[in-house]
């Protein structure tokens, strides 16, 4: 140990020194605060001693160990160790944004320092920072600053915020409908037929009058005759709905449905939804409550995440599941995730800002809504499906789990009364 002038310590304040960090080495913190006070109380200049007891000071949760690391960087404001310190007695603290400034000034001085990256990715999302977040989060591989982020780290970053009650405004309702439906396509095995979805969907999620559009594309007469059926008798009066005949391919006849969309306002909560997929009662309002958690939301709980890869799961899925966060909300719980399908419920202020990767990914033939919501998440949005599912897409093995599906499409094809 030196003296600022470079000359050296007494050997009584060496051994001391050295005592004190092999009773820290040891787990005795307590022993080693008791050491190193009366070095401090001689030597109040050195920076060693300083960050030594602020070490041991937090070891034990002592609040005085903030001022300690404070000291030792009035001495040397560029020791990346005392920063470190600061931002962990931060953290503890509960003062996140304190803790990610701390963070961010120890990794600038220790770019090598990984765990420092991660802390300052997760707290940033915590906080709402969403580009660090993705790039602490990247720099935490050690692989370099444009590392793909692993997803369940990041939206686990990024729910923090959005798990908290408060951090988004009421979304009341109603909700706004865009129901597609195509007599085109590759024809598969489904638990129930266009009719049978169209009117489970009108009993299940309730729209109001005016509030639902239908793009038909590539439709035939009986099939858009049917709509009308279905849409008169669930509500009682003509023309509720407005159906809009397109000859376009799946892709860009969403694009279509998108832009009627963002004709609306930005606070308006909008419903894409296609025409192969089932729901259970009260799934409007489930909607509305999710997307006060969340910028996009599904009522899909896809099975294809209970799997391995190497048996038709999701890519991103291991060991059987999601790593995620659970919430709950009025009516169901949720757990934050990486993507869904094209069935989703979003605000159209959100929607408009994301307006160019939903252009990029879904406007050919095919919309690739996996990467459409990877991009999405790995820019910091984030998604929530409902835990058991609320909606299912009819696909046999593609199921939501736990529920009685074949039950739910039996049920509505019975003819409305």
């Amino acid at each position: 140990m030196d003296t600022p002038s470079g000359h050296s310590q007494p050997s009584a304040l060496q051994d001391a020194f050295a005592l004190a960090q092999r009773h820290r080495a040891d787990g005795r913190p307590a022993d080693a605060e008791a050491v190193l006070r009366p070095l401090i109380t001689a030597r109040p200049d050195l920076v060693p001693v300083w960050t030594a007891l602020a070490q041991v000071l937090l070891a034990q949760d002592k609040p005085d160990a903030e001022q300690a690391f404070r000291r030792a960087l009035a001495l040397q404001p560029d020791l990346a160790e005392a920063l470190a310190g600061l931002a962990g007695t931060a953290q503890r603290a509960g003062r996140y944004a304190a803790a990610a400034a701390a963070y961010r000034r120890t990794v600038g001085l220790r770019p090598d320092w990984l765990e420092g990256w991660r802390a300052l990715g997760l707290l940033s999302g915590l906080i709402g920072d969403g580009e660090s977040a993705i790039e602490g989060l990247r720099r935490s591989t050690g692989q370099g600053p444009h590392q793909p982020v692993r997803l369940s780290d990041l939206h686990c970053a990024l729910s923090s915020l959005d798990a908290l009650a408060g951090r988004r405004p009421p979304c009341p309702g109603p909700l706004n409908i865009l129901y597609r439906i195509s007599d085109g396509g590759y024809p598969k095995p489904k638990i129930a037929g266009k009719r049978t979805c169209l009117r489970n969907f009108l009993r299940m999620v309730a729209p109001l009058p005016g509030r639902m559009s239908v793009v038909a594309d590539n439709c035939r007469d009986e099939t858009v005759a049917m709509i009308e059926q279905e849409a008169a008798a669930y509500f009682g009066q003509p023309d509720a709905v407005r159906i809009h005949r397109t000859s376009l391919g799946n892709g860009p006849s969403w694009i279509y449905a998108r832009d009627l969309a963002l004709a609306q306002d930005d606070a308006e909560p909008v419903y894409f939804i296609e025409d192969d997929y089932l729901h259970l009662p009260g799934a409007g309002t489930t909607l509305l409550e999710g997307l006060e958690r969340a910028d996009y939301v599904s009522l899909y709980d896809h099975a294809d995440k209970y799997k391995a890869p190497a048996f038709g799961g999701n890519p991103v899925v291991s060991h059987g599941g999601e790593v995620t966060r659970l919430i709950l909300t009025a009516s169901s719980h949720w757990k934050f995730t990486t993507s869904t399908t094209m069935t989703f419920a979003v605000r159209v202020g959100t929607l408009r800002q994301d307006k160019p990767l939903f252009d990029r990914y879904t406007s050919s033939r095919h919309p690739d809504d996996f990467a459409v919501f990877v991009n999405l998440v790995s820019r910091g949005r984030t998604v929530l499906t409902t835990v058991p599912g609320r909606s299912t897409h009819g696909e046999p093995a593609l199921l939501s789990p736990l529920v009685d599906w074949t039950a739910v499409a039996a049920a509505a094809g019975n003819p409305v009364e």
